[in-house]
Formats: C-alpha cells, structure tokens, sequence
C-alpha cells in the first residue's frame, strides 16, 4: 500500500492531518534520529490517530519519504525562484558568463 498524498504537493495543499504530521516529524527529528523514532510519539505528537494515520500512511518510513519529497519540492521551489530573480536582474547582479562571452 502506499501513501494516499499526492507527490509534488505544496505544503498548503496537504490534508490537515498531513501537515500535523509534517510539522510532528520535523520537530522530532531535531530530538531524535529517524531510526529511534516510534510511531507512537508521531502521532502522540501530531495528535492523530492510528486508523488515521494507517488510511494516509502504509507505515512510518512511507510517512516520512512523502514528507521528504513535499520539503524537497518545497525548497527546489525557492531556490528557482530566486534563480528566476537573479537571471532577471532582479537582485542587482548580472549573471555570470559563459565561456564563449554569452549571459
């Protein structure tokens, strides 16, 4: 079974209870490592509940894979972003040049 979230979801577009879930592995992440981390505290944490977290979810490793592909789209977001400013001159640097003198 795998994970009912789309893949590519911005972070607003995520159920409620994806997001609770988001924002609980994150924070305990920065108090435990992956490997230590119980399902039990995630949804203690998120305050969800098992038969919600089983209808999102086929276990913690699947939870955790769909929250990394939402922040690492997330990010690749920002950085194009502020790549598109930049090549547009937008913060006030030229782009750098090519080899052959092109921009």
């Amino acid at each position: 079974m795998s994970s009912k979230i789309p893949s590519f979801a911005p972070v607003e577009a995520l159920p409620h209870e994806c997001q609770r879930l988001r924002d609980a592995i994150i924070e305990l992440n920065f108090r435990h490592e992956f490997a230590k981390l119980e399902l039990a505290q995630v949804l203690s944490e998120a305050e969800i509940s098992k038969e919600t977290f089983d209808r999102l979810f086929s276990g913690l490793e699947d939870c955790y894979c769909e929250i990394y592909v939402v922040e690492r789209d997330r990010i690749m977001e920002e950085i194009y972003a502020a790549s598109d400013q930049y090549t547009a001159g937008a913060t006030g640097f030229a782009p750098a040049r090519t080899r052959s003198g092109e921009r």
